[in-house]
């Protein structure tokens, strides 16, 4: 089994400066940009999720639970090795919609793969941040002035 040792999530819009040659879309719809040239449709939130949360039908939280379900029909190790053959050893760059801070199913499949597989996975540019129920937030750094218990 391959597994990827570096992986990294972003938003289509960081194509407006940067070539990336590992992009591959985990959206549902395509990207408008051409150099997307990949995508990995089995993580995109399926329709019914999708619809229902745009919708406003399910909440965020549900919407948290419904998608982990949908990532946990996938075999992780396979998931791996499939963006490792579709990128042709080019670092998997994994992009929808979203922006960076937005509630996003990129964080919650991040999150998924890091679980599964024990790789560490950063959104690209931003390592300053982690994960957290499907956003992306500013890492917060101690003071040196706090008490420690």
């Amino acid at each position: 089994m391959i597994k990827i040792k570096f992986i990294k999530t972003a938003s289509f819009n960081i194509l407006k400066k940067e070539d990336l040659e590992g992009a591959v879309s985990i959206a549902l719809f395509a990207s408008n940009f051409s150099e997307v040239k990949f995508e990995y449709k089995a993580l995109a939130p399926n329709w019914k999720i999708h619809d229902k949360f745009k919708k406003k039908i399910l909440s965020e939280k549900k919407f948290i639970i419904a998608y982990k379900e949908q990532l946990d029909e996938l075999n992780p190790d396979s998931v791996a090795e499939h963006l490792n053959l579709l990128t042709a050893g080019e670092e998997p760059i994994l992009m929808c919609h979203c922006s960076k801070t937005e509630f996003c199913h990129r964080h919650l499949t991040a999150d998924w793969l890091q679980n599964k597989l024990g790789v560490y996975i950063e959104e690209f540019g931003s390592s300053e941040y982690i994960r957290k129920d499907g956003y992306l937030i500013k890492k917060e750094e101690p003071s040196l002035f706090e008490k420690k218990n």
